[in-house]
């Protein structure tokens, strides 16, 4: 049987780290000019973050985060290395595979390398950020 104990704050650290990874990574300080011009055509306005979907960001950070934990958990690990580790196999295992089709069925290979990207860096850092807290 499966057991694994969450620690809930560092999974609610790491849930802040990977908002502040995501606003950063889309500011236009960083990607965002180049991730809006990727989803946008000429004259089209960019699209505007509402209250449903920055709960949805945040919910699903969260939940990010506690199954990032889970795993780190279950594979017995507590060293950075480790954790870092299953947070590469997810990313391989779960979020770059989402990101090929999705780029893939809209014609958008600039998205894919500034969100596929996003995702590891956001990982990779959450799961840091879990095994040291």
């Amino acid at each position: 049987m499966l057991t694994a104990s969450i620690n809930l704050i560092g999974v609610i650290a790491a849930t802040a780290v990977a908002l502040i990874i995501g606003f950063s990574w889309y500011s236009p300080a960083l990607f965002g000019n180049a991730w809006l011009n990727s989803i946008t055509s000429k004259g089209k306005k960019a699209p505007k973050m509402n209250a449903f979907g920055l709960i949805m960001l945040i919910v699903s950070s969260f939940v990010t985060a506690i199954v990032l934990d889970i795993f780190i958990g279950v594979a017995h690990t507590t060293s950075i290395g480790g954790a870092l580790a299953v947070a590469a196999i997810i990313w391989v295992g779960f979020f770059f595979p989402k990101e090929i089709v999705s780029a893939a069925m809209r014609h958008h290979g600039k998205m894919l390398a500034i969100n596929a990207f996003h995702d590891l860096i956001a990982l990779l850092i959450m799961a840091a950020v879990l095994i040291y807290i």
